[in-house]
């Protein structure tokens, strides 16, 4: 690595809740600060890797039909984010939704791969300056999905949010906090595997 990448690795990692918005960006958006850059790139690569592990085929007899195509070890180096973003993450997890299978046609009866679980690994903390948790939902995708977000009602979630002024997007809602007692994969809600697979 050249000192340039050493400077700009150890901004970074001396930086970081200042890059995360402690104090609101200012100074660093016009013109945008180079750090900052790096950082929303690298969030953008792990939000863009959804999309490139989801599996969208139609086909009923397609293997991982709604699921990712790529296991946990492997996801970040098969979606190409690995080798283009220096800070290495390991995906932990992976966090499934309950669908209306009704409306798909799915392998698994009514269960979908929704997000995933990373922490970043020794080298990833090093060149980040903290052990960087992130959970990254992918975006709609199938037919029910869409369906969902047209149900754009505003309703109060005080088992989440703890009280009634926050709102939350109904069709989300229901993704969310779906499950299915009979499900491989969602057995519990979207909601429940993600704040109990967090480190």
């Amino acid at each position: 690595m050249s000192s340039i990448g050493l400077q700009v690795t150890a901004s970074i990692a001396d930086r970081w809740r200042e890059l995360s918005g402690e104090e609101s960006w200012n100074g660093l958006l016009n013109p945008l600060d180079i750090d900052l850059r790096r950082s929303i790139i690298n969030y953008g690569d792990r939000a863009t890797a959804n999309g490139n592990a989801f599996n969208k085929t139609s086909l009923r007899s397609a293997n991982c039909c709604g699921f990712s195509r790529y296991a946990p070890r492997d996801f970040f180096s098969k979606t190409g984010i690995q080798t283009r973003n220096p800070y290495k993450y390991q995906v932990t997890d992976f966090i499934y939704g309950k669908v209306d299978a009704k409306v798909l046609l799915l392998d698994d009866s009514e269960s979908t791969w929704s997000a995933y679980v990373a922490v970043a690994t020794n080298e990833g903390k090093a060149l980040l300056g903290r052990r960087d948790i992130v959970v990254s939902w992918r975006g709609t995708s199938l037919s029910v999905e869409w369906l969902k977000d047209f149900d754009a009602e505003l309703i109060s979630v005080p088992e989440i949010f703890g009280n009634d002024v926050a709102k939350m997007h109904k069709g989300f809602h229901s993704l969310y906090t779906a499950k299915d007692d009979k499900s491989t994969y969602s057995k519990t809600s979207a909601r429940d595997q993600v704040t109990l697979d967090i480190p």
